[in-house]
C-alpha cells in the first residue's frame, strides 16, 4: 500500500471509486433519510498480490461491516435523547461478475463469504499461505495474539452468523424504509450490542459496544452486518453477521468481551463461522 513516513513510497495496489453519477447521495423516499452512493470499486495490483491477498481482505471486510463511520452496525432506525427518529449504519453491497460454469454466461453475483464455516477457514488459510511467500520475514502467527487492537485472526476475533429481523427493513431498489418501527429494523445482534441493563451492559461501554456520544468517543468493539439469507433455524428471512474482536482478551475469562461471546453462543439459530468460540 506504500508508505508516507520517513521516506515517501509508492505501493502496488491502487483502490479508486469511479461513481455513476454527478451526484452522490442520492436521498431515500421517506424517513428517516438515508443516502445512497453508487459506482465501481476498481482494484489494481499484481495478479498474485491482488488475488492471493488483496481480494481475500475485501471479501473478508465486506461480509463483516460496511463503509464510514457507521460501518460496524447494518443500517437501522434508533431514537435519540429527544424522542427524534434517525438513521445509523451502513448496509454495503458489492457485486462481481462471474461464469457460470454450465451456461458460460457471465453472471452477476454477491462478492461476500458464503455461511459457510471451512470457506471463512480455507480463505483466511489461503490467504495466509500467500502472504508468507510473498513476506516470509515479516510473519509472525503469535505477535498480535495479546494486543488490545482489533485483530482479524482465528485466535484474535469471533465471527458468528445470528438471525436478523424479519425481513429487510429497506427496499434496495426504491430506496425507502419499508419498516417503520426501531426495534423490527434490528437482529439478535444488534439487540445483544444495545443491552445495557447489568451484567449486560453492552450499550455505549467502551469495553464492547463502543460510545460515540461523548467528547472521547470509543469504537465497538464488535461488527454487525445484515445479510438477506434466510435463516435455517429460525422463521426470519435475514441474518446478522457479528465479528468481535477479543482484543487480548481470553474467551475464557471474565471479561465483559467474553460474557459477549458466551451471550453469542447461546443465541437460538446461531452457527460459528469462524475464529474464537465460546465453547
Amino acid at each position: 500500500m506504500g508508505i508516507i513516513e520517513p521516506e515517501t513510497r509508492k505501493g502496488c495496489v491502487q483502490i479508486r471509486m469511479i461513481p455513476e453519477q454527478e451526484i452522490w447521495g442520492e436521498r431515500s423516499i421517506n424517513s428517516p433519510y438515508f443516502y445512497v452512493w453508487e459506482g465501481k470499486l476498481q482494484v489494481t495490483a499484481p495478479s498474485e498480490i491482488l488475488n492471493k491477498i488483496i481480494l481475500p481482505i475485501i471479501r473478508f471486510a465486506v461480509s463483516t461491516g460496511g463503509v464510514g463511520r457507521g460501518w460496524r452496525r447494518p443500517l437501522h432506525i434508533f431514537h435519540m435523547n429527544n424522542g427524534y427518529a434517525a438513521t445509523r449504519g451502513s448496509h454495503l453491497i458489492i457485486k462481481h461478475q462471474v461464469t457460470n460454469p454450465n451456461t458460460k454466461n457471465r453472471e452477476t453475483q454477491l462478492y461476500r463469504l458464503p455461511l459457510n464455516p471451512e470457506r471463512w477457514t480455507s480463505t483466511y488459510d489461503n490467504w495466509l499461505v500467500a502472504v508468507r511467500s510473498q513476506w516470509t520475514d515479516r510473519i509472525n502467527i503469535n505477535a498480535n495474539q495479546s494486543l488490545e487492537a482489533e485483530v482479524f485472526s482465528p485466535r484474535t476475533c469471533a465471527v458468528y452468523s445470528v438471525p436478523g429481523c424479519e425481513a429487510n427493513p429497506i427496499d434496495e431498489n426504491d430506496l425507502e424504509w419499508l419498516e417503520a418501527d426501531a426495534v423490527a429494523t434490528r437482529g439478535e445482534g444488534m439487540h445483544l450490542i444495545y443491552e445495557q441493563t447489568p451484567p449486560r451492559n453492552y450499550k455505549r461501554n467502551p469495553d464492547i459496544g463502543g460510545n460515540a456520544a461523548t467528547g472521547n468517543p470509543h469504537c465497538s468493539w464488535a461488527s454487525i452486518k445484515l445479510i438477506n439469507i434466510r435463516s435455517q433455524e429460525i422463521d426470519v428471512d435475514c441474518q446478522e453477521i457479528v465479528c468481535l474482536f477479543m482484543g487480548g482478551k481470553s474467551p475464557h475469562s471474565n471479561h465483559i468481551r467474553a460474557h459477549f461471546l458466551q451471550d453469542l453462543n447461546a443465541i437460538e439459530g446461531n452457527v460459528h463461522l469462524f475464529g474464537v468460540s465460546a465453547i
